[in-house]
């Protein structure tokens, strides 16, 4: 039998077997191990993504491999950034989108970032979540948003999408 584990799973991971004992220790001698696995894999492939309210329309004139993105030009006409309800706001050094990716608790959590928001940030939560696979965001003190999983180069792509 082949199965995704759930860490892997969640983040794209390749599948794997379990042995018949694993499977015992795992899902407890009661439990068919179809009957844990089949609805799990039902409900992802069920849920279609959401449209998003405010989706990129702006295309960065170069976008290098390591993520970075050239910011728009000032003199742009019609970037979607000045009529959203939230900002995100550049680094100062390097001019970065300041989305990052943190590991905790001991190597088995990645959390992905977005830091230096302004304005609606329950409006840029849900947005994001959409963009994020329906994860929950959470708004932390700093401003900062927070979604778990590895989301880096979609969140970065989306908002130089927005023109940010």
């Amino acid at each position: 039998m082949e199965r995704a584990s759930p860490l892997l799973a969640r983040f794209g991971g390749h599948l794997r077997k379990h042995s018949n004992r694993a499977k015992k220790r795992i899902f407890g001698s009661r439990t068919r191990y179809e009957d844990v696995i089949r609805p799990a894999r039902e409900q992802a492939a069920a849920e279609p993504p959401a449209p998003l309210k405010y989706p990129p329309t702006y295309q960065p004139s170069r976008v290098l491999p390591n993520g970075w993105s050239a910011p728009p030009d000032p003199a742009t006409v019609g970037l979607p950034k000045t009529s959203l309800p939230f900002q995100v706001e550049r680094t100062d050094k390097g001019r970065w989108l300041p989305v990052y990716t943190d590991v905790r608790k001991g190597r088995t959590q990645l959390i992905t970032l977005v830091r230096k928001v302004s304005g609606d940030l329950e409006e840029m939560r849900g947005e994001m979540s959409k963009v994020c696979a329906n994860q929950e965001v959470r708004i932390r003190t700093g401003p900062r948003l927070e979604v778990k999983g590895r989301y880096t180069a979609q969140l970065r792509q989306w908002l130089a999408g927005l023109g940010f």
